[in-house]
């Protein structure tokens, strides 16, 4: 067997490439380039839940995310590794959609105020039909409107959400039942 003798430059090339193809050939999951699909439905209080974003947040600070669908369900990319899971749920329509509350010049509000009680209507009526236009309100882009369910605020931060879930290679589910 006659051996080869390379030069030091040959040898640099080399290990450069042996370094980058070998970790790519065997899919290493510290590399940050390899990804597994994660899919499932996300439920609360037996039913899916209907609107909302669902996060997998890494330790290293890895970020996947994707929409909650209608019926609950989601599908996200992500790369292999632990995940602490977090679920947030709208908290009002956003801005420019037709029936949300100005919340930004509440004292101009407050100056066109009829001076008159009587001229008010009821502060409890008008609270219910504001809140009933922010959950019958479309979504901008969309047709039809958007049920928003709110979901227990534990599960809006890494630090209280108790959902972990491992992305591992090929197709993973990951059902969540959310729990008061």
């Amino acid at each position: 067997m006659q051996q080869i003798k390379l030069s030091g430059g040959r040898r640099i090339a080399l290990g450069l490439v042996l370094f980058v193809a070998v970790p790519v050939m065997i899919g290493c999951s510290g590399c940050g380039g390899s990804t597994a699909k994660v899919t499932g439905v996300v439920t609360y209080k037996g039913e899916p839940l209907p609107s909302g974003r669902i996060n997998f947040v890494g330790k290293e600070g890895a970020l996947a995310s994707a929409e909650i669908q209608s019926d609950g369900s989601y599908t996200v990319e992500a790369p292999l590794g632990e995940y602490t899971v977090t679920i947030i749920t709208e908290a009002e329509t956003p801005a420019g959609v037709p029936g949300a509350l100005k919340i930004d010049s509440p004292n101009k509000q407050l100056k066109d105020a009829p001076k008159d009680s009587s001229a008010r209507p009821d502060v409890k009526d008008e609270r219910e039909k504001q809140t009933q236009k922010l959950k019958d309100a479309p979504v901008p882009g969309g047709s039809g409107k958007k049920r928003v369910v709110q979901a227990p605020p534990k599960y809006r931060s890494t630090d209280s959400s108790p959902l972990r879930f491992t992305v591992k290679p090929r197709q993973n589910v990951n059902d969540i039942e959310l729990k008061d």
